[in-house]
């Protein structure tokens, strides 16, 4: 079994492949081992190996001849210690840090290496500018292999990444080099994968003097074929943990790179692991951003720059991520359906399934979400999918939740706890992978909506606010709402718009632009061409000169809201015909369901 020599000093231990030509350790620029520690002379030992044992043989230092065996040590210097290892045993992590590139060291040091450390540093600090300057991927790859170039000068620089293949084992991937002798980077990339596999499987730092000196490498394919004499090789951590190694080499000189060089690359191979890291956040969050433009684009438009709407959208981000219920809560008209869709759409769900609770009956709310098979009842004329298998791997969007009757809530409570349905008329349950975003217009704490299903739906909310709260979104959400059709709103008619006080919120205000559109007969929406109640109603609701129109207008709106939008206790109490009201409603850009609340 191979054996290594761990070099343990004040910095982070190293490891070294020991053979029976030795190791020589020393201050000098030759030896094998370069150390700087205080009382270390310039050839001050060699480490050989003899059977299963390693001398330590005084060349220069002051120190006793020692044999090791496995796992045993010896110290040669002041805060140098040497330990005998095989391969497979457990190795000390190296962990470099930029403390330990110290001006401290340099103290009695010759001149030429300070100015090494000084060239250097100035590199590593043009790494570092990397970091924070939001630059591209690419960019900070070839910074880290221009730096690594002109830092330690090698023949060939690689950072090699390890990625999964069909088989598991893995398999390495370059994904940035530079050739000294070629301008083509990618040209005779032929590296030591003995040495690129080793340090990604260890995590630990791997420096050799002379390769093809080294017993277990000189018969590596790589090494024998290509000529490499010197490398360094580093983890390079991704997220916590060893993804791939950054690797430089020399195939002309043995003795080529020093500890020096080693802590050189470590803290590079650290400055560009965070840099890159930042630009894969930066990109996947300019990414969601794109992707919540889009999805709040065309028909689904969150439209609006007020920070309200900002709000919403950062909310409607956020909880995307996420597969918990959502509730969102707003007035009629505010466009809670919106949201969900841009929840969904930002999602990596499939199905999006919208679902209006008020419009299905008591009788039929069973069949409805959870299906029903052939027969199961009068009318049941062929097997039927529920919302829930409809939705199956994707949204069930249950929109004015508030309205679902006490049996309806018990039914889809069960569901939520225990993940399953079954159909009506059948036995067999089915598992369902659904995320729930309901909506309401109402207050569902401390009425009659159960108080268990509601703690279930009202894990992550969004509260919508209404059009009265974000005024100064109306011009845009004007102007989005023409779509081009016209090519102006003149100032009046805008700031009418701007002081209504819309009831009816985002609905509203749509259905009014549409009047206005297909009343007017320009290239430009004027006051005439808005509704009377629009022209003469203030925010505040004070009446100015209110024609008979806006009179009635408003006598409708108010008895609507009075009967909770139900049309035929309206038209009893108003004294006209439910078509009537119909026709009014139609003209004022109102629906009935605006007046629930």
């Amino acid at each position: 079994m191979a054996k290594y020599l761990l070099v343990l000093t004040d910095r982070q231990p190293v490891q070294h492949p020991v053979t029976a030509d030795g190791l020589t350790i020393g201050h000098a620029r030759d030896v094998d081992v370069v150390l700087s520690a205080p009382g270390v002379a310039a050839r001050h030992a060699r480490v050989r190996l003899h059977g299963d044992r390693a001398l330590v043989e005084p060349l220069e230092g002051a120190i006793e001849p020692r044999e090791l065996r496995v796992g045993e040590e010896v110290t040669v210097a002041s805060g140098v210690r040497l330990r005998l290892v095989e391969s497979g045993q457990p190795q000390v992590q190296l962990a470099k840090s930029p403390d330990a590139l110290s001006f401290d060291a340099l103290t009695g040091a010759d001149p030429d290496r300070a100015v090494r450390f000084q060239r250097r540093f100035q590199l590593l600090m043009q790494m570092a500018r990397t970091v924070g300057a939001g630059t591209d991927y690419q960019g900070v790859l070839d910074k880290l292999m221009d730096v690594a170039h002109r830092g330690l000068e090698p023949e060939r620089a690689v950072l090699a990444m390890l990625e999964a293949d069909a088989s598991g084992q893995g398999r390495i991937r370059f994904e940035a080099a530079r050739h000294a002798r070629s301008e083509d980077p990618w040209h005779d990339l032929h590296v030591s994968g003995t040495i690129l596999g080793r340090v990604i499987s260890s995590g630990e730092a791997f420096i050799v003097a002379d390769a093809a000196a080294a017993e277990q490498l000189a018969q590596a394919y790589s090494i024998s074929t290509q000529g490499i004499r010197s490398a360094l090789c580093v983890p390079f951590h991704w997220r916590g943990s060893v993804a791939g190694a950054l690797y430089v080499d020399h195939r002309g000189d043995a003795n080529y790179f020093d500890e020096d060089d080693l802590d050189f690359l470590l803290m590079l191979s650290q400055l560009a692991t965070v840099a890159l890291q930042n630009v894969q956040d930066y990109e996947m969050v300019r990414d969601e951003v794109r992707a919540l433009r889009e999805a709040m684009g065309g028909e689904t438009a969150l439209v609006g720059d007020s920070g309200a709407m900002a709000t919403v959208r950062q909310l409607t981000g956020k909880v995307a991520r996420s597969d918990l219920p959502v509730l969102i809560q707003g007035e009629r008209g505010t466009g809670k359906e919106l949201v969900a869709r841009a929840i969904h759409a930002l999602s990596s769900r499939a199905a999006f399934v919208a679902v209006n609770c008020a419009a299905i009956p008591e009788t039929l709310t069973e069949s409805a979400f959870f299906g029903h098979e052939q027969g199961a009842f009068t009318g049941a004329s062929h097997p039927h999918r529920g919302y829930f298998e409809q939705a199956q791997g994707g949204t069930l969007f249950l929109d004015e939740i508030g309205d679902l009757k006490p049996p309806a809530q018990a039914a889809i409570l069960r569901a939520l706890q225990e993940g399953e349905i079954r159909r009506v008329g059948s036995l067999e349950t089915v598992t369902v992978d659904v995320r729930i975003i309901s909506a309401t217009n109402r207050d569902l704490e401390g009425g009659e909506f159960r108080a268990d299903l509601y703690d279930r739906l009202n894990v992550l909310r969004i509260d919508v606010p209404p059009l009265r709260a974000r005024a100064e979104d109306i011009p845009q959400l004007a102007a989005h709402f023409v779509g081009g059709r016209v090519k102006r709103i003149s100032a009046k008619a805008l700031r009418h718009l701007r002081d209504y006080a819309w009831p009816g919120n985002v609905r509203e205000l749509k259905n009014v632009v549409e009047r206005a559109i297909v009343m007017g007969d320009g290239e430009t929406i004027w006051p005439e061409d808005l509704p009377p109640s629009v022209r003469e109603h203030g925010k505040e609701g004070h009446y100015h000169l209110m024609s008979l129109e806006t009179l009635e207008r408003d006598h409708i709106i108010r008895v609507l809201r009075h009967t909770q939008g139900n049309v035929s206790h309206a038209a009893r109490v108003l004294g006209i015909g439910r078509l009537t009201i119909y026709k009014k409603l139609k003209a004022y850009g109102l629906e009935t369901r605006d007046f629930k609340d």
